[in-house]
């Protein structure tokens, strides 16, 4: 992969963690962002997580931010496991964006854009 091409997907993955600190910032009840709402159910309604779930449900926001993080530096200071790490973070994320489809369909796409072009780093 192109120096150019490596550093911007090193950004875009980075940014992309950094987003999903608002989910848990919101899910863990630490404050509120507008557009994002505080809720206790994922899947429009369909499955009550209750307070105690959003809160794992928001570290678990938490901890695919910080793989994302440092799956981007590790990716622009080319470490060789940081295409793993990549991989592993976007499907984790793949699941909860989905489960959040109704706010989170952005990271939908962006997730399935990333585990698309991890398969080339």
């Amino acid at each position: 992969m192109s120096t150019v091409l490596t550093i911007t997907a090193s950004i875009v993955i980075g940014l992309h963690g950094l987003v999903h600190v608002m989910g848990f910032y919101v899910y863990a009840r630490l404050g509120e962002i507008e557009g994002l709402p505080y809720k206790t159910n994922v899947l429009k309604g369909k499955l009550e997580f209750k307070k105690i779930g959003m809160i794992v449900f928001g570290i678990i926001w938490l901890i695919t931010a910080v793989g994302f993080v440092i799956g981007g530096v590790a990716l622009g200071t080319g470490h060789e496991w940081a295409a793993t790490l990549i991989l592993w973070t976007s499907i984790i994320s793949l699941i909860i964006t989905s489960l959040d489809y109704s706010v989170a369909y952005m990271g939908i796409i962006v997730n399935i854009g990333i585990l698309i072009a991890s398969f080339f780093l």
